[in-house]
């Protein structure tokens, strides 16, 4: 699915380690807490706690999961490990089971109260990019940085970026309608949206 309307960096970064955490960054994202411990030692090898420690840190910090959790920054696996009392190498083996790691990206994603990107969350998106444009007219490239914020805000486990640039491609469209002034009209589309109702009826209170 072509991404042409957004920016080279902004494919990049999205839903990536752009660059190794900060300390600053460490210690908000990548610290667990009692309950999180509570919830690691459930699984029983170590590369198991330690992977699946770094994978529910990883959702904490990018709002989505690395196709393999071993493109984690060493950095942060290391961060990770101390508070496990593990050494951090016991990491690699946790690459070789897919099956282990899917299967504790869905308990991560339950335990932190996350919901899938699924036709409801599209919907609610576009809602909500509908109700920005009302007050603040933005370009396709900070529409997309908009969407990816706002799905992170709402602990929505980011989609795909080309299932991203689709849903932002077309709603770039429907903004540059917006923008065009209809015939016989004299506001356009954007403008009518932007104006507050003269009077508040029975209709527009439902």
């Amino acid at each position: 699915m072509p991404v042409e309307f957004i920016l080279d960096d902004q494919a990049a970064r999205y839903g990536r380690f752009a660059a190794d955490p900060t300390p600053e960054q460490l210690a908000p994202y990548f610290f667990l807490d009692e309950a999180d411990l509570t919830l690691i030692a459930e699984r029983r090898r170590n590369h198991n706690k330690l992977g699946f420690a770094v994978q529910l840190c990883t959702l904490r910090y990018l709002g989505t999961f690395l196709p393999n959790p071993i493109q984690v920054p060493q950095v942060a696996v290391r961060h990770v490990a101390g508070q496990l009392g593990l050494p951090a190498d016991v990491f690699m083996p946790y690459a070789l089971r897919e099956e282990t790691r899917y299967t504790h990206r869905h308990s991560i994603i339950r335990s932190l109260e996350y919901q899938e990107f699924d036709g409801v969350q599209a919907f609610r998106l576009i809602r909500r990019i509908y109700a920005h444009l009302a007050v603040s007219a933005i370009g396709p490239i900070v529409l997309f940085d908009f969407a990816t914020a706002h799905l992170i805000a709402q602990k929505v486990v980011l989609p795909g970026v080309s299932a991203l640039a689709r849903l932002s491609a077309e709603q770039r469209q429907s903004l540059e309608r917006l923008l065009v002034l209809p015939e016989g009209k004299w506001q356009t589309p954007l403008e009518v949206l932007r104006t507050p109702s003269s009077r508040v009826g029975a209709l527009s209170l439902t």
